[in-house]
């Protein structure tokens, strides 16, 4: 999906440093430390993520239509509203969406600002291999999960559409693993387990405050893909509803057999797993992937050097 860096600079600037909602908890010096270290430009981004997505859940709004499958807040596209390229996206399954009853619904108007909420027809296509074959190399991040509690335990974590149906996995020299842990409800992801995986003390800084216009890259079975978040699930609030998975949206796609691939921000901090990717109905296609920030919450991951 095309991305052009200047998107981010015309989003506006924060005026109300003072704002007070139910996610202003996330606006606060750790959030905000984490984006000047990488570029100050995503300040302006992050707030207004978490104030749509506040409006988005207090409000409510019309009934779904069929298909309804999550909203987001992020890049609005030049061919999806004329009123900015920032806004909220309510995306829709293409196989029950009407093209001709797309639409752009009435905008939001938060401080001064209007902004677009637009509908997205897609269609996702989940990238695990044509086997359970996986190599360490790519399409799994070393991690614990249930750290801190008598559930503890060490291996390989992937996207959980990759071992569906099978208890072992076998990695490329041969070797098997078993399955040892499944995040709950929608989460996508698993833990394996791996004889040869000495432990690891070392653990990775998870970015919690993933947002529109963070440059970011994942190492897949395919190799190397950059480029940047284009969005954010609106239930960021909500990190421990395991029905409602925290999506984040990738200008850049892997291929089949790169599920599962750590995606990782350019100063280090992890974002999140590669899971798929989404065709939009004009051909434009875009990646997909799984909060690390809400596996740090619901499963007590933590990621490994």
């Amino acid at each position: 999906m095309e991305f052009d860096r200047q998107w981010l600079f015309d989003i506006p600037q924060p005026l109300n440093n003072q704002w007070r909602g139910i996610y202003s908890n996330l606006w606060n010096d750790i959030t905000r430390s984490e984006l000047l270290s990488m570029d100050d430009g995503l300040l302006a981004s992050w707030y207004w993520t978490l104030r749509l997505s506040e409006t988005v859940f207090q409000n409510g709004g019309e009934p779904d239509p069929p298909g309804f499958q999550w909203s987001a807040v992020g890049l609005v596209l030049p061919d999806e509203s004329d009123i900015g390229r920032f806004g909220v996206i309510r995306y829709i399954d293409a196989r029950v969406a009407d093209a001709n009853s797309l639409r752009e619904r009435e905008p939001i108007e938060l401080e001064g600002y209007v902004f677009p909420v637009i509908e997205r027809a897609i269609a996702v296509t989940l990238h695990a291999g044509r086997s359970i074959r996986i190599p360490r190399d790519g399409s799994v991040s070393r991690a614990k999960t249930r750290v801190g509690t008598q559930y503890e335990r060490e291996g390989w974590l992937t996207a959980a559409h990759v071992v569906q149906g099978f208890p072992t996995v076998e990695y490329e020299d041969g070797s098997t693993g078993t399955v040892t842990d499944l995040a709950p409800g929608c989460l996508d992801i698993a833990l394996t387990s791996d004889p040869l995986l000495p432990p690891s003390n070392r653990s990775l800084p998870i970015l919690q405050a993933a947002t529109m216009g963070t440059q970011c890259s994942f190492t897949g079975l395919s190799g190397r893909h950059g480029g940047f978040v284009t969005n954010v699930c609106t239930s960021l609030g909500v990190l421990t509803a395991s029905a409602l998975p925290v999506r984040i949206e990738l200008s850049q796609c892997g291929v089949s057999g790169d599920s599962g691939s750590r995606v990782d921000a350019q100063n280090g901090a992890v974002i999140g797993n590669y899971l798929g990717s989404y065709m939009k109905a004009n051909g434009e296609i875009a990646g997909l992937s799984q909060s690390a920030n809400q596996l740090r919450v619901i499963i007590q991951a933590e990621y490994r050097e």
